[in-house]
């Protein structure tokens, strides 16, 4: 009797033992700190095969592992942050990255394939010499991204997109798909940025210097570092969407107010001109493809945190500003080689642009930079034709 309890004594023991206690885990994710609990003894080992039996059969023991925490502490912080998808994804990839840090390159990107499959996206699985990548579905126009049609569903290389805006050697669109379809019936990856994530601002100053009502002007502006390194890491989308894309609330709570005081006073013309100075002669003009060796668009944030700028970039500025100080009617104006803003004055100046019926006054945020008058053309483009893109109003 007292043999059979001791035995009994060591086999709970060894029970005890046996169940792991959940550890704690931390991620730094822009400005935020993500910390949660989770048992990382309880993901499969990792062993990969390139195959549909594989892949199907590493999905199910995922899921019959307990996973939750993961799938959970995601959601929370994409509604915590309002995280868009593509910023979802990120999230995923800096959890796998911590708690499948042993692991290798193709078991994490497996693991973010499930994670994204569970929090709601329709992710799908591809590979190519021994590698897997993540095909996601989306509705949103990309470009220089690998994608392909399927179920009459478009699907991008969302594991090649972080290599897409430079000159780095593009992947291969050559892949075999894994048929299995984990969530069919999944939504749309976002990359809408028309509200920012809401991390908590990093805080940089930068000195703003330009010619303005004939005079050298000079702002000390705040913005937020989280918009720069987020921006930076994101895939190229549709030209317009640069523009559109607002001032961040570090930006215009800075900048603003400074600019209001200044324009006050002014007659609407004036007001535009005033504008036009700050964005004609407060950048040097550089191409993309000189500045960073890539096409890579900004957004109105990343013109004042850059040393250089061109005709799109400044656009974006130029728009958001006179949206916010004078909230006047405007167009988006494409030429084959060339952005720029017509702005809907009381009173036109120069050869007008056109659009539904009406008349709007170029104001080109470019050039000429010696001079912040309405109404000028840069030269050679008074005839040719151009495209209405975007408008405001």
């Amino acid at each position: 009797m007292r043999f059979s309890l001791v035995i009994s004594l060591i086999i709970t023991c060894a029970a005890c033992n046996l169940t792991a206690e959940p550890q704690q885990f931390s991620v730094k994710y822009y400005s935020e700190n993500i910390n949660f609990d989770f048992d990382n003894t309880t993901l499969p080992e990792d062993y990969i095969r390139f195959d549909e039996w594989f892949a199907k059969r590493f999905y199910y023991k995922l899921d019959q592992s307990d996973l939750s925490n993961l799938v959970s502490t995601i959601i929370k912080n994409q509604n915590e942050y309002n995280l868009n998808g593509w910023l979802t994804y990120g999230l995923i990839k800096k959890i796998v990255n911590e708690v499948a840090a042993d692991k290798s390159t193709n078991y994490q990107r497996l693991l973010t394939w499930f994670l994204l499959n569970k929090t709601g996206y329709d992710a799908r699985l591809a590979h190519y010499q021994n590698e897997y990548y993540i095909q996601a579905h989306t509705i949103d126009n990309l470009y220089e991204i690998p994608f392909f049609e399927l179920d009459n569903r478009v699907f991008i290389n969302i594991t090649a997109v972080e290599h897409s805006k430079s000159n780095h050697k593009k992947k291969s669109l050559e892949f075999y798909l894994i048929e299995f379809k984990a969530n069919p019936s999944g939504k749309s990856l976002s990359f809408d940025l028309s509200q920012l994530p809401t991390f908590a601002p990093n805080i940089i100053k930068k000195t703003l210097r330009f010619w303005g009502s004939g005079q050298r002007q000079e702002m000390t502006v705040k913005l937020d570092k989280n918009i720069i390194d987020l921006m930076n890491n994101y895939p190229i989308v549709e030209e317009k969407d640069y523009v559109f894309r607002q001032l961040s609330p570090t930006l215009k709570a800075s900048l603003i107010p400074q600019l209001r005081e200044k324009i006050i006073e002014m007659p609407q013309t004036e007001s535009i001109q005033f504008l036009l100075g700050l964005t004609r002669s407060g950048f040097r003009y550089k191409e993309d493809t000189d500045n960073f060796g890539y096409n890579r668009p900004m957004i109105a944030d990343e013109v004042l945190y850059y040393s250089f700028s061109d005709c799109e970039d400044r656009s974006a500025l130029f728009f958001n500003l006179v949206k916010e100080l004078l909230d006047l009617p405007m167009i988006i104006v494409a030429y084959s080689d060339h952005l720029t803003i017509g702005v809907k004055l009381k009173e036109n100046t120069g050869k007008p642009l056109y659009h539904n019926g009406e008349t709007y006054t170029i104001c080109d945020p470019t050039g000429p930079n010696n001079t912040s008058r309405v109404g000028i053309y840069p030269k050679g483009y008074e005839r040719k034709a151009y495209e209405v893109i975007g408008t405001h109003k």
